[in-house]
């Protein structure tokens, strides 16, 4: 997924607000407790204006993310949302009308900032940092 996909996602639903900052990891986020768990993407709870999308991020995953940013929702709460707001388009085989935004959200690749330095030096060419323009 890239940042158009994410771009074109968002515009679809227009109840939500796009974060701020997306940071798109081109390898798995892999967590290794009681097994092996694979992130599709993650939201830190203490930067709702951020998101993480991994390679196996989908059009759900998006969503998911951001509502966890937007609502400040638990997991319990957040995937059945995301799957009912995310099904009568994949019921209708994406197909359906869309409502243009009145405002549609772009992002552009940071090249390099302060508040994601670690990012932008020690993860170069492993994740990409977008910022909302």
């Amino acid at each position: 997924m890239d940042i158009r996909d994410v771009e074109n996602i968002l515009g679809l639903h227009r109840g939500l607000r796009a974060p701020l900052h997306l940071l798109i990891t081109n390898e798995p986020v892999v967590q290794r407790v009681d097994g092996h768990v694979q992130f599709r993407g993650l939201q830190p709870k203490a930067r709702s204006d951020v998101a993480v999308l991994t390679p196996q991020a989908d059009a759900e995953t998006v969503v998911h993310e951001v509502l966890h940013a937007n609502l400040g929702l638990g997991e319990q709460v957040t995937y059945p949302l995301a799957r009912l707001i995310r099904l009568p388009r994949e019921m209708l085989g994406m197909k359906a009308p869309v409502l243009p935004r009145l405002r549609p959200y772009h992002y552009q690749l940071c090249q390099g900032c302060e508040e994601f330095k670690e990012l932008h030096t020690t993860y170069k060419g492993r994740a990409e940092h977008y910022k909302r323009i």
